[in-house]
């Protein structure tokens, strides 16, 4: 297996954890069993909106999806799919954030809204990280060369060390683990 393939499964890990603990959170809150934890609420959906955003989609749209695209036309309607999913979170993820704000400023009354929509990014995720992970990238994996390969990791280990990109890392490796800190189970203690 390929280090870049490595890399977006453990990003797929790291999201995925933090759905699923957002989740968890907003059936509590629902359920009467957990009160609203804003600073938690802010982190956990400052992670999965910015994180994918501005680390994970622009490595995967660039360099394994675009050339995938390129050099297999019969693939570009899963991988147009994808891109359009990820535009697609990205407007959700900006619905997340201001569905935030209003449940902050609003109170319960706007909690539905904020619900539903957690509930609609969080299905769109563990649908489009399953679709990647059993279909885009065996198939990339199959169908790219070694020399396509060594360019892909390259290009990810040249991102990973980027000090703009290292810097955001690190962020998100801190919130990561601050989550995991104050977060109830999947995520948490």
């Amino acid at each position: 297996m390929t280090r870049a393939i490595d890399i977006i499964r453990d990003e797929h890990r790291a999201i995925a954890s933090v759905l699923s603990s957002l989740t968890v959170v907003i059936d509590g809150i629902e359920a009467g069993k957990i009160e609203p934890d804003f600073e938690l609420l802010d982190m956990m959906v400052f992670y999965i909106e910015a994180m994918p955003e501005t680390l994970h989609h622009p490595k995967e749209d660039t360099y394994i999806y675009d050339p995938l695209a390129r050099g297999m036309p019969e693939q570009d309607p899963a991988i147009e799919q994808i891109h359009e999913e990820h535009e697609r979170g990205q407007s959700l993820g900006q619905q997340l954030v201001s569905s935030l704000l209003a449940y902050r400023v609003l109170g319960a009354s706007a909690f539905p809204v904020f619900a539903a929509t957690v509930r609609s990014y969080a299905d769109l995720q563990w649908g489009h990280m399953g679709k990647e992970e059993r279909h885009l990238l065996p198939l990339a994996r199959d169908r790219l060369g070694a020399a396509d390969w060594q360019r892909i990791d390259e290009a990810f280990l040249a991102n990973q060390q980027d000090p703009a990109k290292a810097e955001q890392r690190k962020v998100f490796r801190e919130l990561f683990r601050r989550l995991a800190a104050h977060t109830p189970d999947p995520l948490g203690r």
